[in-house]
């Protein structure tokens, strides 16, 4: 198996993008165009992430809950 492909490395680099982000949001009067877009990108990422984990939660249907 592939160190990248695990979940312990797919948590890890979760968190360091996630300290990336936090620091830049600190320095944000310093932010240019590359850094905002990274920003973009990680919220985009969350969303699909939450999108993924909804659909999953739903029994993997795109319609919604079964009552």
């Amino acid at each position: 198996m592939h160190v990248s492909c695990s979940l312990p490395g797919r948590y890890e680099a979760f968190w360091k993008e996630a300290d990336q982000v936090k620091q830049l949001w600190k320095n944000r009067k310093d932010l240019n165009v590359e850094h905002a877009g990274i920003i973009a990108l990680f919220g985009l990422e969350l969303y699909g992430w939450f999108c993924v984990g909804e659909i999953a939660g739903r029994g993997f249907t795109l319609t919604g809950y079964s009552v």
